[in-house]
């Protein structure tokens, strides 16, 4: 259901958002910042 998929999608967004905080804060690399924008990107694309 595209709902669930939002939900999902809505979730990883705010998963990025406080990991971009993180990364600002030198707790997190860039890695980490673009696998997880490559994989919200992912789930935009199956909505």
């Amino acid at each position: 259901m595209w709902t669930t998929g939002w939900e999902e999608v809505n979730q990883s967004m705010e998963d990025l958002l406080v990991l971009y905080d993180f990364y600002e804060a030198r707790e997190a690399s860039e890695e980490e910042i673009t696998a997880h924008f490559n994989r919200t990107v992912e789930l935009i694309g199956q909505l």
